[in-house]
């Protein structure tokens, strides 16, 4: 326990997959608004018992997958929720691959949340397959790196 004040800088670390700027409190009152891969400065003298207060906003990125294991006439993409790589599970078609006839740019289109599961997604027009953190694949098929978009077939 500080018996008097102390005068110093404190990093708050805002990670680069933070989907919007995030407020920062100290003792219920915002202080700064941290930018997403930065550091948000606190510089301050503290007292004993104060507070910093934030949640880290997290949404859904997708990124095209540009490593070695192709699907000719398709592009694939991972889909990440924050920092959570997210598995596409359920039926692989021949290519080990699973298809998602939706756009890749609009995720909150074609996702819809799964009641009393956090981080469990269905998919619009497709009753087969589900989106779920990969940590949390069992021994279901899965890939991490779906098919996304309309593509003529090969």
């Amino acid at each position: 326990a500080a018996t008097q004040r102390v005068k110093m800088k404190l990093r708050v670390r805002v990670p680069s997959w933070a989907s919007q700027n995030m407020p920062i409190a100290i003792n219920g009152k915002k202080a700064v608004l941290g930018k997403a891969g930065t550091y948000a400065v606190l510089d301050r003298a503290w007292s004993d018992g104060d507070t910093i207060t934030f949640s880290l906003p997290m949404d859904f990125r997708v990124t095209r997958y540009t490593g070695a294991d192709q699907i000719a006439g398709h592009e694939r993409y991972a889909l990440e929720y924050g920092p959570i790589l997210m598995a596409a599970v359920g039926p692989l078609g021949n290519d080990f691959s699973v298809e998602i006839a939706h756009e890749p740019a609009k995720p909150h289109d074609w996702l819809r949340t799964e009641p009393d599961q956090p981080l469990h997604f269905t998919i619009d027009g497709d009753s087969e397959h589900t989106i779920l953190p990969y940590w949390l694949v069992a021994d279901q098929p899965f890939t991490c790196f779906p098919v996304l978009g309309s593509h003529p077939n090969p």
